[in-house]
């Protein structure tokens, strides 16, 4: 792994308050202590939130009126690799939500994604 692709990982990792590898680094030190990283993180998210919003409409409403909205998209974006195309954002997105504990909301996810996207589109 190139240097430059290890400070990469490192800056994610940041930005998705996942643990850093290499945390004697003096560069990501002061990333981690910066306010700006904090500012970052927000941007991240509202940009995820506004995406599945637009797409994901029923759950997105479900979610809300549950109160869990933001800290699901903020859950998923933590623990997931995301892409930066609304479609497969929002796929993994439901994908992620139709095991959820709340037989409701996974119920809805695993409708909205199959009226999205389709079953045809998942098979292998």
């Amino acid at each position: 792994m190139s240097e430059l692709e290890r400070r990469q990982r490192a800056l994610l990792a940041l930005l998705k308050q996942r643990p850093v590898a290499d945390c004697n680094d003096p560069r990501l030190k002061r990333v981690a202590a910066s306010r700006e990283l904090e500012m970052l993180r927000e941007i991240a998210l509202w940009w995820r939130r506004f995406q599945i919003e637009a797409v994901c409409r029923s759950t997105s409403r479900l979610l809300k009126k549950l109160g869990r909205f933001h800290a699901e998209v903020a859950a998923y974006f933590a623990a997931n690799a995301t892409s930066p195309f609304i479609e497969d954002l929002a796929d993994g997105f439901l994908e992620y939500l139709s095991g959820d504990e709340n037989a409701d909301v996974a119920s809805l996810a695993s409708l909205e994604r199959d009226a999205l996207f389709g079953v045809e589109a998942r098979i292998p």
